[in-house]
């Protein structure tokens, strides 16, 4: 059996759709009381539809992939932390130094964000909460080094 360039991005598109679905659900179901926050209005994630939503989570997903994070469990992480903390929570230099740091493998990165970062970074990535981040598309991790 041959597959066709073609035929497996097809394939490759729908499991990412799945995906974006089970994790909207995930954080519907775990996160029900998170305030999100987007340019002229702010929702707890239960209010929210389906599809808007599944909207924030694809973000979440590019913007987890421009750090290199490609296992569903690393990236459903980080979602989590932008619905719970802030969707530009990355972008804080101590959060930003532990993603960005390639060398080390994704699962210790991710996982190292919840062992060894002191409570006032989170507190700091909180105040620094950016709604634009949500819907900023062309807005690439680099631009958080400066």
């Amino acid at each position: 059996m041959i597959i066709r360039s073609e035929q497996f991005d097809a394939l490759v598109d729908a499991a990412m759709v799945n995906f974006a679905w089970r994790l909207a659900m995930h954080i519907r179901r775990t996160l029900p009381e998170a305030r999100v926050s987007q340019i002229g209005r702010t929702s707890t994630v239960a209010e929210m539809n389906g599809k808007d939503l599944e909207t924030l989570v694809r973000c979440g997903i590019d913007r987890a992939k421009q750090f290199e994070l490609s296992w569903e469990s690393t990236i459903a992480k980080f979602v989590s932390l932008m619905v719970e903390v802030a969707p530009n929570f990355y972008q804080h230099p101590g959060l930003y130094q532990r993603l960005a740091n390639k060398k080390i493998h994704q699962q210790i990165r991710i996982d190292s964000l919840f062992t060894a970062i002191d409570d006032s970074i989170w507190e700091e990535a909180v105040a620094d909460y950016d709604p634009r981040a949500w819907t900023a598309k062309e807005a690439m991790v680099e631009e958080s080094a400066s």
